[in-house]
């Protein structure tokens, strides 16, 4: 269940948070391998990132399914050029040599660089965030 703290973040973002088709958002997280009881599918069932904004990092979300799915392209680009192991999925923008990945086995993540992706591919790189809750309430200003 999505924390009340985390709501409260989410729904005073600019847009319209809320999911407007959450059948296509199942299909998106099923595609990716993503667990329907995790933090990561609970969220992006329940909201569409549209215009996020963070005080703590420049680096811009994307949406599983709304208006595309960029989350796929992103993960996809991280495993085919970046190399990156299956478990990870990348949700952002990836336009800098980084991101923020989402590990689906764990639920963790991590504030990857690609200036240190071999340490990080032999998992010397420890996650930033426990959960994806955790990362999503440091993300919107939460604590």
């Amino acid at each position: 269940m999505i924390p009340d703290d985390l709501r409260w973040l989410v729904e005073k973002q600019l847009g319209h948070v809320h999911r407007r088709d959450r059948a296509k958002a199942e299909r998106a997280l099923a595609e990716l391998g993503i667990h329907a009881d995790s933090e990561f599918a609970q969220f992006f069932r329940d909201y569409a990132i549209t215009l996020f904004g963070s005080d703590v990092s420049n680096e811009e979300l994307v949406d599983i399914a709304e208006p595309t799915f960029r989350i796929a392209a992103g993960t996809r680009f991280v495993q085919e050029v970046w190399e990156l192991p299956e478990r990870y999925i990348c949700f952002t923008s990836c336009q800098g040599e980084g991101g923020y990945l989402y590990d689906k086995e764990s639920g963790a993540v991590f504030d990857f660089s690609l200036a240190t992706r071999d340490a990080f591919v032999e998992g010397l790189e420890p996650a930033r965030w426990g959960s994806f809750f955790e990362f999503m309430c440091w993300y919107l200003g939460g604590e």
